[in-house]
């Protein structure tokens, strides 16, 4: 069975692609991010396997009461915005303890398997006979460690991109917005460049990489699902129209303060251009004309400017301005210098490699 890590460019609709593959009767899924980290290395290597579904539990509590998931409004779901989801622990133990069992999977990716088989028998879409096993790590690092300790042959990356000024226009004034910008500080910026433009390029190190652009999952939408489908081998099926985690209408995260239904045909690209000085726009166009050029993606601004590596970026001292509004942490505002420093060093063109950039589902 291929499994397939889903992982994000930025805000680039990573856990919306992820909604619009939900109840399909051949894909196997947990209804959201899976932290694959060393806890979760631990727990399927318990020398136990009956303790096994009861750590899964302990880790993700918000799989099994959906209130608990606010952050990706999992407390407010269907049409009516006042729906969640409840699975029963103690069937989903003795689901995974019958499977374990009976089966022949007790490696360590058939007690992944029979952890995901387990869930589904308790949801409306009990999938019989998975061709895909979809597991979300989102970030580089988590993926990273499933690779290293679960990844074999059939293990594939589906990473979703937008336009990086769009990926990062909507990272920065997102999560500015949110909480008032206390969880958006230098070392936030500095990371949300990483994931913008570097970590696209550490993913096609670890192994086979397609690409879903946000913009076509809107515009070309049709289009991108059956070609998804046909790679797969799946069927093409209705569900794959409607957002939702466990059958109930998913409206996005709380970080977007929006409240998206799921396919949007009259969909923009939007970047906010406030957010950068001319030379900014230039300078990350720089950092990623591979990037640009293979995906299509429009340029800006046709300008050189020999300080552009060394000066302030704009988004920058919107973000130190904003460290400078939480003075309770002390420590983030010391760190402006260091994230700053690192940004000069390690975000330029040298540090991103010219490869062959991976297929993007329908732009055949």
């Amino acid at each position: 069975m291929k499994i397939i890590l889903l992982v994000a460019g930025g805000r680039t609709g990573n856990e919306f692609f992820h909604s619009l593959l939900d109840s399909h009767s051949e894909i196997l899924q947990f209804p959201g991010i899976l932290v694959t980290d060393n806890n979760f290395v631990k727990m399927i290597e318990h020398n136990e396997i009956s303790q096994i579904p009861k750590i899964f539990i302990s880790l993700f509590p918000q799989f099994f009461d959906s209130r608990l998931n606010k952050i990706e409004r999992m407390n407010k779901l269907g049409l009516n915005k006042k729906k969640f989801f409840n699975i029963d622990k103690k069937k989903f133990c003795n689901n995974f303890n019958k499977l374990m069992k009976d089966t022949k999977d007790s490696d360590k990716i058939g007690i992944i398997k029979n952890l995901h088989l387990a869930y589904s028998n308790l949801t409306k879409t009990k999938i019989k006979k998975p061709k895909i096993m979809i597991i979300n790590p989102h970030l580089i690092k988590y993926t990273k460690n499933f690779i290293n300790n679960f990844g074999n042959k059939n293990t594939e990356i589906i990473c979703t991109i937008r336009h990086p000024l769009s990926a990062l226009s909507s990272q920065i004034i997102n999560n500015l917005n949110y909480k008032n910008g206390s969880t958006f500080l230098a070392k936030d910026l500095y990371k949300s460049f990483e994931m913008v433009f570097k970590d696209f390029y550490k993913y096609l190190k670890l192994c086979k990489v397609r690409v879903v652009k946000l913009e076509n999952i809107h515009l070309n939408h049709k289009k991108v699902f059956l070609d998804f489908c046909k790679t797969y081998n799946l069927k093409y099926e209705k569900t794959l129209n409607r957002s939702t985690f466990l059958g109930l209408q998913w409206w996005g995260d709380a970080i977007s303060k929006k409240w998206l239904k799921g396919i949007n045909k009259n969909f923009q690209v939007k970047i906010r251009e406030d957010l950068f000085f001319k030379k900014d726009l230039y300078f990350f166009q720089t950092i990623s004309k591979t990037f640009f050029k293979s995906y299509k993606y429009k340029y800006l601004i046709h300008h050189k400017n020999c300080f552009l590596k060394i000066l302030p970026l704009k988004s920058e001292l919107i973000v130190w301005k904003n460290s400078f509004r939480h003075v309770s942490r002390l420590k983030n505002i010391i760190s402006i210098p260091l994230y700053y420093f690192l940004r000069i060093v390690f975000i330029n063109k040298f540090f991103i490699e010219k490869k062959k950039m991976p297929y993007s589902f329908g732009d055949k």
